[in-house]
């Protein structure tokens, strides 16, 4: 339970957060306040009074100034701790949660796709969360040496764009994606720890953003 544990001492301090440029906060009242907790079974006893805050952006779209990530969920946090986490973190104001369609890590053709199913199936176990009060952030991966995740794609093209949001939304068992993030570029820059450019390894070739862009906007309006 030391995983556990060590995620309830983060998930404090709502007021602590400050808006980025560009946000409104709306005060809105904490999903556990004043009601009998269904997981425990008995009241808050209050201790925890800070007010919840939501994040609204120029679209007006709502989210928890503080996303729990699911980095780990299905792996090295199992299914049953993984839920045990997303109730207490919903219970405290805590709506936003952040997955990606290659996670967990490390990743493996075992596991891939594991985070975003403990998360659709808390949502849909849950007797409390309603999926219109959550927000679900997931991210598509790019180029990447991972044959079990659509061949090792190549390219991060409207094609993989496509594939990635239609297995997400499955996997999740939800009708829509609230936030969706390319997870890495399709072009050659130092990431994952690496601050050098190395012209040597740049490609040849990319999908254009036009592109890219084109493939979201078709999934928006589907």
């Amino acid at each position: 339970r030391n995983s556990f544990c060590s995620s309830r001492r983060m998930l404090v301090g709502l007021g602590d957060a400050v808006p980025t440029h560009g946000t409104s906060w709306t005060p809105c009242s904490p999903h556990w306040a004043n009601r009998e907790s269904r997981r425990r079974g008995r009241r808050r006893d209050g201790r925890a009074t800070t007010q919840a805050l939501l994040v609204k952006d120029s679209d007006g779209l709502s989210s928890s100034p503080i996303t729990l990530g699911t980095m780990m969920y299905g792996a090295s946090i199992p299914s049953a701790l993984a839920h045990e986490q997303l109730s207490y973190a919903y219970e405290h104001g805590i709506s936003s949660f952040d997955t990606a369609e290659m996670y967990p890590v490390p990743q493996s053709r075992g596991t891939q796709g594991a985070s975003e199913r403990v998360l659709g199936d808390w949502l849909r176990r849950t007797s409390f969360a309603r999926r219109s009060e959550v927000h679900i952030t997931t991210k598509v991966a790019g180029p990447a040496a991972m044959s079990w995740l659509r061949d090792g794609p190549a390219r991060l093209d409207g094609r993989n764009i496509a594939l990635a949001i239609d297995g997400s939304l499955g996997r999740l068992g939800t009708e829509h994606i609230d936030l969706l993030l390319l997870h890495w570029p399709d072009r050659y820059v130092p990431m994952f720890g690496d601050d050098v450019f190395e012209a040597e390894l740049a490609y040849e070739s990319y999908c254009s953003f036009e592109e890219q862009v084109d493939a979201v906007q078709r999934a928006m309006a589907a």
